[in-house]
This record gives structure tokens, C-alpha cells and sequence, in this order.
């Protein structure tokens, strides 16, 4: 604390009025006082070369503001300290002066200095850095103050582990801030030893953590940082994944000691720390950092069916896939029953490691009849169940319309992750597959217009296909095709039978016209009105010239036909009526 000049008005007044363009004087250098041990004032010998010595002038004062008195001198120019006698008990102030013989010189003061030990310094972080403390501190406003003094509370107590001068950080080589919180106090020092009261610990953040393997979590706990004037204002949580530079990724409160870090896989490395910030203040500390590589059960949170189809033998084939890392208790294919819940129907084998890519041929159901869904259930080594959405392939109906035209609808395909581009339709003819027509995604119909005059193999039959873009839980994206079953439609039979012929007419032969009679066993037989056949045949295109069996030629008249046709499923139609022979 610097003197106070109240006594020295007078000599104030004196160089105000020497002015700016007085010449310059003489001055008388006070003693450095250095400190003040119990009653002793020390303090190191000026350097005044003006005139003779005569004394050093020791001035006190109970309070900081004066007024000022000499309590005592000393004739020793090589002296260095002074006992304070009628001290007592009370807290005094003190300055100095040098007494030397020189005419018109200006006297200077000592610094002010005080009797009371150095005021405690408030400590800003204890913060862990690189693994190790360091502590930063305000400096002391003890004018007296040359050091301070570092403590660190050990399981032997409380005791100096170091001395730091000209500098308000240190950091502390020796700390286990990865083991332990570490506490710390900063005392002032001056050089008669006086020290600072112990103020406030500040202690290091310890961190650490546990790991939940089912809940694949890590749970951070730490101890509140204490002792900053305004509390704890928000704590920061810094991850680094995998080697990289820490970044934050959540706030809590000032008064949190736990965090929960969700969704962790063991297959990545985190390293955590803690930063708190004093409330109203910049002041940042943090805690040492914690790393862990997490030993987790891996559920499959991947598993999801990529592909369904119906195969060339009406049998649904399916194709999935979940992480060769996964572990897994039991796995089952479940297929979708008549009442809409699932069962399962095939085990699958979850010895480690996994296959990636897995299929299924469902041969016990007949896929032309009715949909079916399928989805995969698997559970994890901590009991969890895991479920796919549903697939399905999609599902195809055929129906027979009026004017020669099938109708044909069908489901959509269902695989969770598929954006659907479009649809072809194609015609099956024997061994051949051959396109149709093509439909928009949202399209789920489409028209196949018969030719009467070239009627197709009947029933005719269809397949769908179903081209998709499928979006993998990865990310990645894959296009693929899926058929549907196979379903086939029948156009009614149609004859149409002439009621007379002239075989020496126009029409000179008496043959029925018959469409989508292909595939089918023909037979037609003319009988006149006596009951003697006179004519057979079972090629429908070979029609009656009027002539018996016998070659001759059948008389005019009223004759009796009969036309049987028995389709390849074994429906049977037939057709009887009379016609007119014309001669």
C-alpha cells in the first residue's frame, strides 16, 4: 500500500510551485522496506550520494489513511532493521524515509507496508491439461508479496510441494489427476517468511466412468468443482472418437455429476473429459480425460430383409442381412399366418461369426395361391428382442374380361428401406417369358387385350416384376428385381355354329368357329335323323363336306351335330343342335 501524503501538505505545495521549468534537484532516496516479521521492520540500504548521513525516519500509523507519525530513527546508515517497541498487538502501517544533509533536496518516501500477513490468494482453476494440474491464481495485491507457495493435500497431510516466483501458473509434474482428485492452496509469501491465511482448496475434476453392456451406454461420474465465488454456471462434456480432436457434444447443469453417454459400440474408442465454467466468469476447468474401449453385446441393429421373390415353383425366396458381429441367442425366419400374426417356421444358426448375406426358400407354400409376408426375429445375448419390418412379394391376380381382355392387379411389394421404380409385365409361354407393358410405382394394374383371331395358349399366364432401389441401414444402396407369382386367366369359349350349309354353295363345308379352344381335345360327330353317324372328326379345323362315311353324298335334309371339347383341367362343354344340308 502506497503512503499517504496527508502530513506532507507542505512539502506537496513545495513542488507544485517549483513548476515545469524549475531546474532539477536533488533527491533523497528512501530505504526499500521489505517486509515487517511480528514488530521488525526490514528493509535494504539506499544509495544517496547528495551529502552526509544523519538518520533513518521511521513513520507509523494504527490505520492505512494516517495520520502518520515518527515512531522512531536510527543513526546506523548500515542498519537494516527496527523493532517496533509499543507495537502491541495491533496492526500497524509503516513507511521510511533517509535522512542526509542536502540543502534544497526532495525527501522520498518508502512504500507503505503493514504489519498483517499477506491477504489470501484466490485460486482460478485447477484444471487438468495433457494429464497433468495446472493452477492458475490471481496475483496478490501485497505490494510485499515476492512468491507464493503451493500446497497439496497428500495422504501424509496437507504440505508445500513448491515455490513459484513471477509467475501466477504452475503445473504440478507430480499429480495423479487421473487416479484421484487433487486438492490445492496458493499462499502468498513475502521475504520475512509471513504468509498468506490458507483460503478456499480448489480440487481437480475426476472422472470416470462405467459401462452398461446391455444397454450399450457409458455412464460418466464426476465430483462437483467447488469454491468458485459465483459456482459452477454449466459443465461442458468433450468426446474424441477414434484418435480424432475433442468435441463437445451436450451441456448439463452447473450441479450435475453424471452423464450418460447412449448408443455406444464397441467397435469405436471415446476418450471423455468435463470443462466447467464459473457462473459469470470465464474461468474454465476440467477434468482429466477418461478412455475407454466399451465391451458391449453387439445387437443387430442392421438386420433387415433386402430381397423377396417368388421362384419359377411358386416358392417365396428371401434374402437378409445383420452384422457378422452381432451376438445373438436365437434367430427364426416368421412367416405371417391366415389370422395376420407371425410364427415362426426356421430356426437359423447364430454361431459367431455371422454371415452377412443369408437366404431362405420357403417350399412349404404355394405362392399362386395367397400372399404371405415374412419377417426375421432374432434375440441378443442380453435377451432383447430384435424384429425386421415385414416383406412381401407382390402378389398377382389374373381375371377374365368381356371383348378378349385380361385384367390384371396385384399387391405391391413390401421391403422396408425399397423405393419402388417401376413395374413390367410379362406373358408366359411355355419356356419363353415375353414383355408386355410396363407400369408406373403406383400403378398396380394392367390390361392384356387378346387377339381373337390368334388366340393365345389358354389359360394364358403372367409374371410381374418389380424393379427397386433399396436404401441399407448402412446407407448403402443396392437395385434389384422381384417377381411375383405366377397367375394365370381363361377366356370362356366361345363357339359359333352355322344352321345349314350348300356344298355346292357358298358355304360348301359345315365347321363351328371356336376361340381359345388351343391346348384343348376336340370332337365333333353328324348324325341324320335316324341316328346313323354319317361324319366324326377331332381336328376342329376339318369341317363336313356333306358326304357319308361311305363316300357318298348325304341326302337333303335335317341332320344332328355334336361337338365335345374337354380343356386341359378337365372341364368338359358341349354342344348339340340340328342343322340343313342343301342340295
Amino acid at each position: 500500500m502506497k503512503r499517504q501524503f496527508v502530513q506532507y501538505i507542505g512539502m506537496i505545495l513545495v513542488l507544485v510551485a517549483v513548476g515545469a521549468s524549475a531546474p532539477a534537484q536533488n533527491v533523497i532516496q528512501a530505504p526499500d522496506l521489505q517486509c515487517i516479521k511480528n514488530d521488525t521492520l526490514f528493509w535494504t540500504l539506499p544509495v544517496n550520494t547528495c551529502g552526509p548521513f544523519q538518520d533513518y525516519l521511521i513513520f507509523g500509523s494504527i490505520s492505512p489513511n494516517g495520520p502518520f507519525n515518527l515512531i522512531g530513527t536510527v543513526q546506523d546508515p548500515n542498519q537494516t532493521s527496527f523493532v517496533h517497541l509499543l507495537a502491541g498487538n495491533q496492526t500497524w502501517y509503516y513507511f521510511m524515509q533517509s535522512n542526509f544533509a542536502c540543502p534544497g533536496a526532495i525527501r522520498l518516501s518508502s512504500d507503505t507496508l503493514s504489519s498483517a500477513p499477506p491477504q489470501p490468494v484466490a485460486i482460478l482453476s485447477a484444471s487438468v491439461i495433457n494429464g497433468q494440474v495446472v493452477l492458475t491464481w490471481t496475483p496478490s495485491p501485497d505490494i510485499q508479496v515476492d512468491r507464493y507457495i503451493i500446497y497439496r493435500t497428500t495422504p501424509g497431510g496437507t504440505v508445500p510441494v513448491d515455490t513459484v516466483v513471477g509467475s501466477t501458473t504452475w503445473t504440478d509434474p507430480n499429480a495423479q489427476p487421473g487416479q484421484k482428485s487433487e486438492f490445492y492452496y496458493v499462499l502468498a509469501a513475502d521475504p520475512c517468511g509471513n504468509t498468506s491465511l490458507f483460503d478456499l482448496a480448489h480440487q481437480t475434476i475426476f472422472l470416470g466412468a462405467g459401462v452398461d453392456a446391455c444397454a450399450r451406454t457409458i455412464t460418466l461420474t464426476w465430483n462437483p468443482y467447488i469454491n468458485w465465488p459465483g459456482g459452477v454456471g454449466e459443465q461442458v462434456i468433450w468426446m474424441g472418437l477414434n484418435g480424432q480432436s475433442p468435441v463437445p457434444i451436450d451441456t448439463v447443469s452447473g450441479t450435475a455429476t453424471q452423464y450418460v453417454f447412449a448408443d455406444a459400440d464397441d467397435a469405436d474408442t471415446y476418450c471423455f473429459t468435463v470443462r466447467a465454467r464459473e457462473a459469470g466468469a470465464t474461468n474454465i476447468a476440467r477434468s482429466n480425460e477418461i478412455c475407454l474401449d466399451p465391451d458391449l453385446v453387439q445387437p443387430p441393429r442392421q438386420m433387415a430383409i433386402t430381397y423377396i421373390t417368388i421362384n419359377a415353383a411358386q416358392e417365396p425366396e428371401l434374402e437378409w442381412t445383420w452384422e457378422d458381429y452381432a451376438e445373438l441367442n436365437s434367430a427364426s425366419i416368421e412367416r405371417q399366418n391366415a389370422a395376420g400374426s407371425f410364427q415362426a417356421i426356421q430356426p437359423v444358426a447364430v454361431a459367431p461369426p455371422l454371415s452377412t448375406q443369408n437366404a431362405f426358400t420357403d417350399a412349404s407354400t404355394d405362392a399362386s395361391t395367397q400372399s404371405r409376408s415374412y419377417r426375421i426375429q432374432a434375440v441378443d445375448a442380453c435377451n432383447e428382442d430384435w424384429v425386421t419390418l415385414p416383406a412381401s412379394a407382390a402378389f398377382l391376380q389374373a381375371a377374365s374380361q368381356p371383348d378378349f381382355r385380361n385384367l390384371l392387379s396385384w399387391s405391391p411389394l413390401v421391403i422396408d428401406g425399397a423405393v419402388i421404380e417401376g413395374h413390367e409385365v410379362f406373358e408366359i409361354r411355355g419356356s419363353l417369358i415375353l414383355p408386355l407393358g410396363t407400369t408406373d410405382p403406383s400403378t398396380w394394374t394392367f390390361e392384356h387385350i387378346l387377339d381373337p383371331a390368334n388366340p393365345p395358349l389358354a389359360p394364358v399366364c403372367y409374371v410381374v416384376e418389380t424393379t427397386y432401389t433399396l436404401i441399407l441401414p448402412t446407407g448403402q444402396q443396392v437395385r434389384r428385381f422381384s417377381r411375383s407369382n405366377i397367375a394365370c386367366a381363361s377366356q370362356d369359349l366361345r363357339i359359333w355354329v352355322p344352321n345349314a350349309f350348300a356344298p355346292r354353295g357358298l358355304n360348301t363345308f359345315f365347321r363351328p368357329v371356336i376361340s381359345f379352344l388351343d391346348g384343348a381335345a376336340y370332337s365333333m360327330e353328324i348324325y341324320d335323323r335316324w341316328g346313323t353317324r354319317v361324319f366324326s372328326t377331332t381336328d376342329p379345323g376339318m369341317g363336313w363336306d356333306g358326304k357319308r362315311e361311305n363316300g357318298e353324298d348325304a341326302l337333303h335334309g335335317i341332320y344332328v351335330y355334336l361337338i365335345r371339347i374337354t380343356r386341359p383341367d378337365g372341364e368338359e362343354t358341349l354342344r348339340q343342335g340340328s342343322l340343313m344340308l342343301l342340295r
